[in-house]
Parts: C-alpha cells; sequence; structure tokens
C-alpha cells in the first residue's frame, strides 16, 4: 500500500498518537505559584498555540486535578479526549492565562455548552464521567433556560490566577449570554466560596450533601470523601 493510499483519518490519528507520547515524556516547567497581577493576562484561546495548550491542560489536570487523577485514566486516552474537546469548546467564553514577559501558559479556563457534551469523545472511563457529569447538570438546568454553559476544568497555577479566570468568564457570560442563560462551574467550597458568592453564584450541591436529588456527588465516581466533600457545583 503506497503512502497517498493511507486514509487520512487513520494518518491523523497515528500522528495525534505519536505527538502524545512525545509530549507526555516532555517535561514542563513549572511556573511560578505567586504570580503578582501585573505579571500574567488573559486571553482567549487562539493566542496561544493549540499544541500547548493542549499539552498544559493534559498535563497539569492529571497532576493536581483530583476529578482526573483520581480516575486512574489511561494517558493517551485522556489526551485524545482532550484534544477533541478543545476543538469543541465554547471559544467565545473559554480563556487562557499567560505569563505576560514569556507568554508561559499559566492557567486554562475550558468552557462547554451543556448540551454539547453528549458529542464527545469519551472512551472507557472517560464515558463513565461524563454519564456522571451530564447526569449532574440536568438536575441543575433551570425550567425557562436557554444556553446552558459549564466550566469543566480549570488548571492554573496559583488561586489568583483561577480567579482571574472566573472572573473574566463571569463577565464574559453577563455581557453576552442570552436572556435566561446559566453557568456551571466546579469549585473548591473550602477556598472559593465567598468569593463565587461575591459573584452572584450559587452553591448547589457539594460531595457531602445528602439529600437524594443529589446527583453530583463525586465520592460515586470513587473519590474519597475528604476531597469530594468539599468538591461543590456552583450556578450563575
Amino acid at each position: 500500500m503506497s503512502p497517498s493510499s493511507v486514509p487520512r483519518t487513520f494518518a491523523s490519528g497515528i500522528a495525534l498518537i505519536i505527538l502524545a507520547a512525545v509530549l507526555h515524556k516532555t517535561e514542563i516547567n513549572g511556573a511560578p505559584v505567586n504570580l503578582p497581577p501585573e505579571a500574567f493576562q488573559i486571553v482567549q484561546v487562539h493566542g496561544v498555540p493549540f499544541y500547548k495548550l493542549v499539552r498544559y491542560f493534559t498535563t497539569q489536570t492529571e497532576r493536581r486535578d483530583p476529578k482526573v487523577y483520581e480516575l486512574n485514566i489511561s494517558h493517551f486516552q485522556y489526551y485524545t479526549h482532550i484534544y477533541h474537546a478543545w476543538k469543541e469548546a465554547s471559544i467565545h467564553y473559554s480563556a487562557v492565562a499567560i505569563k505576560k514577559t514569556t507568554r508561559e501558559i499559566v492557567g486554562a479556563n475550558m468552557v462547554y455548552v451543556v448540551h454539547h457534551l453528549m458529542k464527545m469523545y469519551a472512551p472507557d472511563t472517560i464515558g463513565e464521567v461524563l454519564d456522571f457529569v451530564i447526569a449532574c447538570y440536568k438536575t441543575l438546568r433551570p425550567s425557562n433556560h436557554s444556553v446552558g454553559l459549564v466550566s469543566t476544568l480549570r488548571p492554573h497555577v496559583s488561586e489568583l490566577v483561577n480567579k482571574a479566570m472566573i472572573q473574566d468568564v463571569t463577565n464574559r457570560f453577563m455581557q453576552t449570554a442570552p436572556a435566561n442563560s446559566y453557568h456551571l462551574l466546579w469549585e473548591n467550597s473550602t477556598t472559593m466560596d465567598s468569593f463565587l458568592k461575591d459573584l452572584s453564584y450559587e452553591k448547589m450541591f457539594c460531595g457531602n450533601s445528602t439529600i437524594p436529588e443529589n446527583k453530583c456527588d463525586w465520592t460515586s465516581m470513587g473519590l474519597p470523601p475528604a476531597v469530594s466533600n468539599s468538591l461543590c457545583i456552583y450556578r450563575l
């Protein structure tokens, strides 16, 4: 078989696997934790190279987000999932935080239209996680809603960067979202509850909520109660 006869989709898949393997072995330099506000800025997704965004997002959530590292997801499946997820994310609301001097990525917020989640590439455990969050989000949908958005994952080097990204998506949502839209995000209530309430977010469910309507308890996905009890879903 000549090279020209190889289906383009197959070739693209092979290239993606090779790229994932190379990037998985590439050490990402640790960004400083205490970045002052003047040292970073929030930019749109197209403001950074796509491959660097996928690499940063995959590696940092695997290392630091319990919704990922506690679930023992295959790296290659997860990398491919994130690659496709960023292709379909809401570019208008998603954002990236970068250092002003080097343009190094120090945070990223992926925002998705809720009803688009059912179209995601989600093999094996990732599919089980998707079933869980979709069931959770259905219980949080207002009766007269129009568009639902969710900030799915948000790796960051510091709380200040995290807050800046949340402030950014909140401002965009308040200014441009259609009437009766809603925005969901996951956060640690121990450190972020007051900040989110000041932005008018309402805490809906946490892992320690025992009422039957709570479909958002990450303990059911295998996360330890010490983590899931403070992992809460908020709605604006």
